[in-house]
């Protein structure tokens, strides 16, 4: 799956696993895909070799996942949705790379927020109203703003968003939750694919990154 992303992730980004850490010392669990900003991210590694990326340049969080039920499904976003809010936790946002104005908000602006997604290669459950039911997997203290960009079924389709038009995007909030849209894979089998591609693409290339800094008081 990493041979896959790096076709579709900006070169400027690389691609790794490990644990998101704060500087208040809060820290993930172990991710599967850890996409980082590779020119300004110390390597930080413990003595089993596990490393651990500054929740400040990382643009994008990733679960992959074979054939998944309900629950699994479930615990996935979850997952995602706390690493998420880890974002949240940056005392001192200074600019590496801003291409929005504005100060930096991971609540209103999704562009300061890490970028999450899961793919998998089928749903081992009934999703056939998953538009519908999505928030219901979510555990009832996770924010929209802190809900996934995209799933990816294999077999199945892309569950995006749109904001009540015909434009489908890749952010659950934009001052606004916006709502699910399913793209399924139709007459094209491969038409869930190219939109994936895509928004993961453009989703990497809008992420603003932040420097660690150590401030002495």
């Amino acid at each position: 799956m990493q041979g896959l992303l790096r076709m579709i992730v900006p070169n400027k980004l690389e691609i790794g696993n490990g644990f998101l850490l704060t500087d208040k010392g809060s820290y993930s669990t172990q991710c599967d895909i850890v996409i980082y900003y590779r020119n300004s991210t110390p390597l930080i590694e413990n003595s089993e070799r596990q490393r651990f990326f500054p929740i400040e340049t990382i643009a994008a969080v990733g679960e992959i996942k074979s054939d998944v039920n309900k629950k699994e499904f479930s615990d996935a976003l979850n997952k995602l949705a706390r690493i998420k809010k880890l974002r949240e936790e940056v005392s001192h946002p200074t600019i590496l790379k801003r291409v929005h104005p504005g100060i930096f908000n991971p609540k209103e602006n999704p562009f300061d927020n890490i970028f999450t997604f899961l793919i998998c290669n089928k749903f081992n459950f009934n999703w056939k109203n998953i538009e519908n039911e999505i928030d219901s997997y979510y555990e009832s203290d996770i924010q929209p703003w802190q809900k996934h960009n995209l799933i990816f079924s294999i077999n199945d389709g892309l569950l995006a968003y749109h904001n009540n038009d015909v434009n489908t995007m890749m952010y659950p909030y934009i001052k606004e939750k916006l709502y699910n849209r399913l793209v399924l894979p139709g007459e094209n089998s491969n038409c869930h694919f190219y939109f994936a591609s895509s928004y993961i693409f453009m989703g990497m290339s809008r992420i603003q990154f932040y420097i660690l800094i150590l401030v002495i008081i």
